[in-house]
């Protein structure tokens, strides 16, 4: 049976990873939108758009989880200017 700091060690190592891919779909994106061509040569098949806020979400939870006190912190660098 897996541990709780097993489970919130393999939850952070997915949510890192998909961050990731996170990024690159965003550059990829941008580049498109700007015509202008990635210096890396990026190829990805991953919506930016598709996949935010369910890696926002439960990141989100994570956070409240293993770091109670930063959950507000986390919060607000993600949210909108308004």
């Amino acid at each position: 049976m897996e541990s709780n700091l097993e489970k919130y060690k393999n939850d952070l190592n997915k949510l890192i990873e998909e961050g990731e891919l996170l990024k690159k779909a965003l550059i990829k994106e941008q580049e498109s939108k700007n015509n202008t061509k990635n210096k890396d040569n990026i190829e990805i098949n991953y919506s930016f758009a598709d996949n935010y806020q369910t890696w926002y979400s439960e990141s989100l939870n994570l956070i409240k989880i293993i770091l109670p006190d930063r959950f507000n912190d986390f919060k607000k660098l993600y949210e909108k200017n308004a």
